[in-house]
């Protein structure tokens, strides 16, 4: 109960406020459809569990750090499939996509032999 508020403002800013400025950064350079949903995925990302150990080394509020990591991972679950479903209706509408087998066998051979 006392983590609620520095929680919900964590993971909102996390999991929304960081992807929304990634897309609109993206799209100010002018990123590729697929560059653009790379950044948003790797934005949305919940934080890495090492925070908890920092936080605890350095006299940090791990309990605090503990509870963030977990609930953003657990809504990690639902927001980062949404927001793919979100990118593609936002930048993948005149998108071509080519099978896989005709880019591996004619086009990079190189990656993989067919």
């Amino acid at each position: 109960r006392a983590h609620l508020i520095p929680t919900t403002i964590a993971c909102f800013c996390k999991l929304i406020i960081f992807p929304t400025t990634a897309f609109g950064v993206a799209r100010f350079f002018d990123l590729s459809d697929i560059m653009t949903m790379t950044v948003v995925i790797f934005a949305a990302a919940p934080t890495s569990s090492t925070a908890y150990a920092l936080a605890k080394q350095m006299g940090g509020d791990a309990p605090l750090m503990a509870t963030i990591i977990s609930l953003q991972t657990l809504l990690s679950v639902l927001i980062i499939p949404g927001g793919i479903l979100l990118l593609q209706e936002l930048c993948c509408k005149n998108t071509t996509y080519i099978k896989y087998e005709t880019i591996c066998c004619k086009d990079a051979a190189w990656l993989i032999k067919c």
